[in-house]
């Protein structure tokens, strides 16, 4: 990271660089727990009114608790620096994925609609305006579930004395995202971050944004808009605020009513295990698919939450945090029985943490219940429980619990066969997933089969991984993989391991070669039976020594 870091992470490797700020991937010291740490960039530190309101939003950001939200853990500023240490999702980037396979299904755009206004919901209720939406902000997880991040971090667009006209960019967001009264000037609003959702969702469409970059004038664009979901987007695009919904819930319901009338009941359970399909072909770019370097760090995770906020001190800003380290573990819906009403992934940290060394339980089924972070109930060394945290975790409503997956690794792997190893704080079941992969040459990834096994009553485990890829074509070389990711997560994140397989030489095929009989000496003449010896060379289409077959390759399709 440079000069700076934040004091008491490990920056391990940059994960991006956008308008705001550079993004890294990082490790608690103290604990060795992954987070997600932005650094931000000059023009944001230079802001003294949009950084004195991103402390001010940080506050709540903390706080925030919503599923479809990336948590904020804590903000550390100094004199000269500031940086946003942030929860670590183990997915990709809506834009990216969007850059690498094109145009969502219907389904899937309703389903990445119904994420974000979620997650806006959740925020707007407490007072807090995202101001920068848009689909690089978005990440997509290996189950299909969509999480927003980078709440009030829109950089400065137009400066005093640019010289730069209003009406020809907006003053702070991405202008293909931005509402008309953005480009006229006007603050972040509620309803111009529905607008910049509605623009997300007609990018997931369409494969491109509504206006490209342009000002919005005119009417919304419709041809390669389905005729099932134009009244969602005209109602989201509205040239005038009044003609959007008052709220994110308002939209919320005008989604669910339209998506189960133009797609079916079962419409979110489609969109979702399209994306799981889109973002697990990605598998590689997952911030967790790359080794990390070796060092003597404590594996375990963050504990409690961010209570307050110090600016321009130096040190860990906040009380405690949480880091429930997101990995996935599900590589499609019908496979491990994805349901859209329960997400199943993060849940609400403990509130309460206890010195007593008992496991936590598992919330209860409901609309938005996720299991708890494991390794929850002491915090980091050296950092206190928050006060503002009061209420108790839930029941669980079927023993066993899960058990906590403490370390996943792909033990040997040669491109055919190999073993994966699960080790286990407890003897509860264990969902263990595997996806083969394959990558021809400098192609894109393939899936090409994925399968589950549950696991219990151990506390380690070896498990057979067995796939034949197919042939490799002569000349060619592809690249066979397996994918490891467990339900819980592991604490080290899902595995990938790849294997170079080279196919067979291509024979040459000699051309047929004409060679001429040499006078031998001279001998007896030929029996009756015998042909007179020829003196003629031979003719091109016989050769004397013909090609053998097994000098080739067998004939057959390839992967």
């Amino acid at each position: 990271m440079g000069s700076w870091s934040v004091p008491g992470y490990h920056d391990v490797r940059q994960l991006g660089d956008g308008p705001s700020g550079r993004v890294y991937l990082s490790t608690h010291i103290a604990t060795g727990a992954h987070v997600a740490i932005r650094y931000l960039n000059a023009a944001l530190r230079k802001d003294e009114g949009l950084l004195a309101g991103f402390r001010e939003a940080t506050a709540t950001l903390v706080e925030l608790d919503e599923s479809r939200v990336i948590r904020t853990y804590e903000y550390v500023e100094t004199a000269t620096r500031a940086a946003l240490v942030m929860e670590l999702v183990d997915g990709v980037p809506l834009g990216a994925m969007l850059t690498r396979h094109g145009a969502t299904s219907p389904e899937a755009a309703l389903a990445i609609l119904k994420g974000s206004l979620l997650g806006l919901a959740a925020a707007h209720e407490r007072g807090l305006v995202h101001g920068d939406h848009r689909s690089a902000n978005v990440l997509v997880q290996a189950d299909g579930l969509s999480r927003i991040g980078d709440f009030g971090l829109a950089a400065p667009r137009l400066a005093a004395g640019d010289g730069e006209r209003p009406e020809r960019t907006p003053r702070r967001g991405d202008p293909a995202y931005a509402a008309p009264e953005l480009w006229a000037g006007e603050q972040p609003t509620v309803r111009t971050d529905l607008y910049a959702a509605t623009c997300v969702f007609y990018e997931c469409l369409t494969g491109q944004t509504p206006y490209s970059g342009r000002r919005p004038d005119g009417e919304v664009p419709l041809d390669d808009v389905p005729p099932a979901v134009r009244s969602l987007v005209l109602r989201g695009l509205a040239v005038e605020p009044d003609g959007r919904p008052a709220s994110a819930r308002e939209f919320l319901q005008e989604l669910g009513a339209a998506a189960v009338a133009a797609q079916g009941p079962d419409w979110e359970k489609r969109g979702r295990r399209r994306l799981a399909e889109m973002a697990t072909a990605m598998a590689m770019d997952f911030p967790l698919a790359r080794p990390f370097p070796r060092r003597r760090t404590r594996t375990g995770r963050l504990s409690g939450r961010a209570g307050r906020i110090r600016p321009r001190a130096y040190g860990v800003v906040a009380a405690t945090a949480v880091a429930a380290v997101v990995t996935t573990f599900l590589l499609l819906a019908d496979l491990v029985g994805i349901d859209p009403e329960r997400e199943a992934f993060l849940a609400p940290p403990p509130r309460e943490p206890k010195a007593q060394a008992a496991p936590l339980s598992d919330p209860g089924p409901g609309p938005d219940a996720t299991p708890p972070p494991t390794g929850a109930g002491r915090a980091p060394t050296g950092l206190a429980p928050s006060p503002l945290v009061t209420r108790e975790p839930a029941r669980p409503s079927v023993p066993p619990s899960p058990a906590r997956v403490t370390n996943a690794r792909i033990a040997a792997w040669d491109g055919a066969d190999g073993t994966m190893r699960v080790r286990t704080a407890g003897r509860g079941p264990v969902r263990l997933s595997m996806m083969f992969t394959r990558r021809d040459g400098g192609g894109a990834v393939r899936t090409m089969h994925t399968e589950s096994v549950v696991l219990s009553g151990r506390t380690v485990y070896s498990v057979p991984a067995t796939h034949d890829f197919g042939h490799v074509a002569c000349g060619a070389h592809a690249y066979f993989g397996v994918v490891l990711m467990t339900d819980r997560a592991a604490a080290n994140g899902p595995q990938v391991a790849e294997v170079l397989v080279k196919g067979p030489s291509c024979a040459r095929q000699r051309p047929p070669t004409v060679r001429p009989r040499r006078p031998g000496p001279p001998s007896e003449p030929d029996s009756p039976r015998s042909p007179e010896p020829s003196t003629e060379p031979a003719s091109p289409s016989e050769p004397d020594e013909p090609d053998e077959q097994a000098d080739y390759p067998e004939s057959g399709s390839s992967d």
